[in-house]
């Protein structure tokens, strides 16, 4: 039996706003970077999400920017309200896997719940006399 190696991942990301919200509407964009190595396998995703209100697009690349490790193109686009998330990605694969692939569609939905904001510091009343 051999052991399965131990997992790498790291993760950066950052949210710049664009414009000042108007009327409630933000807009920004987010550039992030995620690293994956388990054993001989690594992987690098590079991209940027932007949104304006409700709508959020976003192009990311897989890989290591030689030919021999190019993987996918990713685009996506969503849309999220306060309670709900919807997306649609679809992967574009630039490897010579291109034939046998055809690329992948991905389907997101998530569901924001609720939860109450705990406070900063935990208090003890003190007794009064």
């Amino acid at each position: 039996v051999s052991r399965l190696p131990m997992k790498l991942t790291g993760h950066a990301g950052a949210k710049f706003p664009l414009q000042r919200s108007v009327k409630g509407v933000e807009a920004w964009i987010s550039p992030n970077i995620l690293y994956r190595r388990q054993g001989e396998f690594q992987q690098m995703n590079l991209g940027t999400y932007v949104s304006k209100g409700p709508l959020v697009g976003g192009v990311w690349y897989r890989g290591f920017f030689s030919s021999t490790t190019n993987d996918a193109l990713i685009v996506l686009l969503g849309v999220e309200t306060p309670l709900l998330r919807f997306g649609y990605s679809y992967d574009i694969t630039i490897s010579d896997l291109t034939p046998a692939t055809g690329g992948a569609h991905e389907i997101h939905l998530g569901m924001k719940f609720a939860c109450p904001q705990r406070s900063k510091f935990r208090t003890i009343s003190c007794p009064t006399f």
